[in-house]
């Protein structure tokens, strides 16, 4: 526990530098709720006297947030839609539907970046976090008070879809609690699934998310490391050797690095000749298949890991959902063969050499342990990609004569 507890520590430390504080205006914060309840709102505890609905998801944002000392309380609203107002529009402090521009003569598009309570960010710019850019940071899984939620993998209520318009069903515009179901997010997600991965019951539990209204400054994330990671763009099948960014003859997890490092190459990532796949085979772990240790940063500079031990501990930092090109994809599926501690899982499309049987893998917007252990495919499924990462020791660089001077 202390060991997670002080990487935790460090991965906060390192990504606070990404936030720059320029001129007046500070960061928007979003936070997903400490409290979670049925979908009957005006039951939890911190909703006000008399309100119910989207007023009191509102009153239950300000209230936790004045609670826990946030900065301009009363300026969260929950990302929260019903039949009247799409959580688009309230984010901008306006009602309405996008398919109206929100009531205004053209759709507002001045809200966010937002970082999370830990200062390490979570959204771009509205137009960048929503369809079809999906850029999401880092998962919304820190509640008001900087701590993460006792289930990573909880559900917050949302009913709205990539467009920030209201999707799925709303237990009655979120006023009561009938035998019915309400659209939810994940808070273990990152692009589409943060805000709409299926419905749940009414009666719940399910937590909120809450940001700030409107604009503020723009984040700058962290320059990568030497250690890149990404999920491929190519896709294939659970048989490698097929894919046709392998090397030619190449098989099994020998046909996976190459496909690695041929996309690394196209990208021109840094050291692309020693990236490798997340694989695991019937004799090997993926855990084992690193010979030197992270960090581990996506392209855009956040960071994935610490370590390779990290990579194992069934949970991310964020997700590995940013490929070679820099896209940042979806709740799409990835071949692994690897359990969430990093060792071998029974299914791996026998040794990633055949296109028959069945292969495990997760999904590339996750960061909890399903980023490597979702779901179960059958081999012949090509829509499948990989996750690669670098493996290799950085050069020490010095300044001019530094590494001259003798102990």
């Amino acid at each position: 526990m202390k060991s997670a507890v002080l990487r935790a520590a460090l991965l906060v430390a390192l990504l606070a530098l990404c936030v720059p504080v320029t001129g007046w205006s500070q960061p928007r914060v979003a936070f997903v709720t400490s409290a979670n309840g049925s979908s009957d709102l005006k039951t939890w505890d911190q909703a006000g006297d008399g309100l119910a609905g989207l007023q009191a998801a509102d009153s239950i944002c300000t209230s936790l947030a004045e609670a826990a000392g946030l900065d301009n309380p009363g300026n969260f609203v929950a990302w929260l839609s019903d039949s009247a107002d799409d959580a688009y529009c309230r984010i901008h402090h306006l009602s309405g539907k996008i398919s109206a521009n929100c009531g205004e003569v053209e759709l507002p598009v001045a809200a966010g970046p937002w970082v999370r309570t830990d200062g390490a960010p979570f959204g771009a710019a509205i137009a960048e976090l929503l369809d079809p850019q999906h850029r999401v940071y880092s998962p919304l899984w820190l509640d008001e008070t900087g701590g993460m939620l006792l289930d990573p993998m909880a559900a917050a209520w949302t009913a709205t879809g990539i467009t920030g318009e209201l999707f799925g069903p709303t237990c009655s515009d979120w006023d009561d609690s009938p035998a019915g179901s309400g659209g939810v997010g994940w808070v273990d997600r990152t692009s589409l699934s943060w805000t709409s991965f299926g419905t749940q019951g009414c009666a719940g539990p399910g937590h909120l998310y809450c940001l700030e209204m409107a604009a503020g400054p723009a984040l700058d994330l962290l320059a990568p490391g030497a250690r890149l990671a990404f999920v491929t763009t190519a896709t294939g099948s659970g048989d490698l050797g097929s894919w046709a960014a392998a090397d030619e003859g190449a098989v099994g997890l020998a046909a996976g690095d190459s496909i690695c490092r041929n996309l690394a190459m196209q990208a021109e990532l840094p050291q692309a000749h020693l990236f490798k796949a997340w694989l695991s085979d019937a004799g090997t772990d993926a855990r084992d298949r690193f010979e030197h240790d992270g960090p581990f940063q996506r392209p855009d500079g956040m960071q994935i890991a610490a370590s390779v031990a990290e990579l194992g501990s069934g949970t991310l930092f964020t997700a590995i959902n940013q490929t070679e090109a820099g896209a940042y994809i979806t709740n799409e599926s990835v071949w692994s063969g690897t359990n969430p501690d990093g060792t071998a899982h029974a299914e791996h499309c026998g040794s990633w050499q055949s296109a028959a049987g069945s292969g495990r893998g997760g999904r590339a917007n996750v960061a909890s342990g399903h980023w490597t252990s979702q779901d179960t495919n059958t081999c012949s499924f090509e829509y499948a990609r990989l996750y690669c990462l670098a493996d290799f020791v950085p050069p020490l660089i010095f300044r001019d004569g530094f590494e001259d001077l003798a102990p």
